[in-house]
């Protein structure tokens, strides 16, 4: 690992030599548009010093959500990337507590009761819960439980000693916390294993950065601290930094989006007050999503949609079988050939035949598909529509069924691909069952490809979990056909 010195000189070269990276738009999966991003709002609600707000990544369908009492204060939340569920800290009247909720304005719950406060909280993919503990002047972190607030334990511990950990961030794989310590005389960031275990220095320097955030891949996200801000991208051990866009009035802390494909960060205006921005993942302008003079946003936190409600807890996973042999195997032809065994990585784009959805508050106008080709083999098959649609129920499928990872990698052999029997039979709760089936099938033939899906579901939940008009059932007698779709090779 480079330690913190060398990751300053590399940060300091990286300013100033390195052009902003060109935005170039061949990411897969869904846009800023077709996702979310939650956010505080100062002054808030109603008489709330501030809330909790969300909207889509470009700034449309802005709500309140938090229910946020008059004279109170909800700040900094958290939304999970694979889910509609986040945390905030609430202040009202005594101190700050961690609350839960979702992205559809359910009441949210109180999550923490620590007599000194707890701020800061951030949660992960599958829902487990960091925030920062305060006792007296220091500050610990601690995992908490979003569905049983009994369940809670120390995180670090300074040993008695002054010193306060803060500014939680999950690593992707929800296995590492990275966080800001600060002891007499020193700040510097740290990661810990989410297991436990003794905190490592990261190869960040506090002297040249303000705030950082982790990505989905295997990056960080860093903010600046020198005159001109710049948001950089990182290798956890200080490899390869990329410039992705400066501003003199950037400040608070960034976060990637879902799939790393853009970014969201903070902008102050001439006024003082705070709005919303977000950037290409590959780098590019700064582009303002929120204008509203006198008013304060900030916090970013972006994920998909969601109609899971807090109710509905993670935990029962869906999975894929591997795909059944067809009979006589067929010769591959020579543009299969090349596409399965010479492109590395080949990414396909392409559409499906679905109109856009009503999804709660939400129209689901992207109807994307997509999936790369690597050495024979088929892997991150998406359709991001039916993804969200599922993902509804994400306390019976917790989507690696189709999802931002896809289907498991299928074999390619004769240049189709397929898959029978995917799909699970769950009882997640009271009152809530789900029966789901998939059958995929597709063929590529160089640069083009094409093919079907069908979905089988039967989903009883909850009236209150019920996603508006994405449907409890996904069988053709409630108008989903098979889902045809067609993809090229993109690049």
């Amino acid at each position: 690992m480079r330690t913190a010195t060398s990751i300053a000189a590399l940060v300091t070269a990286v300013i100033a030599t390195a052009p902003a990276s060109g935005a170039t738009g061949d990411r897969p999966g869904p846009k800023p548009a077709n996702e979310l991003v939650a956010y505080e709002r100062a002054p808030g609600s109603d008489g709330a010093q501030s809330s909790i707000w969300v909207m889509s990544g470009v700034g449309r369908e802005r709500r309140d959500i938090s229910h946020t009492p008059a004279g109170a204060s909800d700040a900094a939340p958290s939304l999970s990337l694979g889910s509609g569920v986040m945390v905030w800290q609430r202040t009202a009247g005594g101190p700050p507590q961690i609350f839960g909720g979702d992205v559809f304005g359910d009441t949210p719950m109180q999550l923490s009761n620590f007599a000194g406060g707890a701020t800061e909280p951030a949660i992960s993919r599958d829902v487990q819960i960091v925030a920062s503990v305060h006792v007296g002047t220091d500050c610990e972190l601690w995992l908490l439980d979003y569905s049983d607030s009994a369940k809670q334990r120390r995180l670090t511990d300074h040993g008695g000693g002054p010193g306060c950990d803060s500014a939680p961030a999950w690593s992707p794989d929800g296995k590492r916390v990275a966080f800001r310590r600060t002891t007499p005389g020193e700040a510097k960031f740290m990661v810990v294993p989410a297991a436990g275990g003794t905190p490592a220095p990261l190869a960040v320097d506090l002297a040249q950065v303000s705030a950082f955030a982790w990505s989905p891949g295997r990056e960080l996200l860093l903010l600046t601290a020198t005159d001109v801000p710049t948001l950089i991208a990182v290798g956890t051990a200080g490899a390869n930094p990329r410039r992705l866009a400066s501003d003199a009035a950037l400040t608070g802390t960034p976060a990637w989006g879902p799939q790393s494909s853009w970014l969201t960060a903070v902008r102050r205006q001439a006024d003082g007050s705070t709005d919303i921005v977000t950037v290409d993942g590959d780098g590019g302008p700064v582009k303002d999503i929120t204008n509203t003079p006198g008013v304060s946003e900030g916090h970013p936190s972006p994920g998909y949609p969601s109609n899971q409600g807090s109710g509905v807890g993670p935990g029962v996973h869906a999975h894929s079988l591997p795909p059944r042999g067809h009979g006589r195997r067929k010769h591959r032809t020579r543009a299969v050939v090349a596409t399965a065994a010479a492109a590395r990585g080949a990414l396909y784009v392409g559409h499906t035949n679905q109109r856009p959805k009503r999804y709660g508050q939400q129209r689901l106008a992207d109807n994307e598909v997509s999936f790369r080709v690597r050495g024979g083999r088929v892997s991150g098959f998406a359709i991001s529509w039916l993804a969200r649609c599922l993902d509804d129920f994400h306390g019976a499928l917790d989507a690696p069924l189709i999802d931002r990872s896809g289907f498991d990698p299928l074999r390619l052999s004769g240049g189709r691909l397929s898959i029978k029997g995917a799909g699970y039979s769950s009882v997640p709760g009271p009152g809530q069952k789900a029966d789901v089936s998939l059958a995929l099938k597709g063929v590529v033939r160089g640069r083009r490809a094409s093919g079907t899906l069908v979905v089988r579901a039967s989903i009883a939940v909850d009236k209150v979990y019920i996603a508006d008009q994405c449907g409890t059932n996904l069988g053709p007698r409630f108008g989903n056909h098979p889902i045809r779709w067609q993809a090229t090779l993109r690049g």
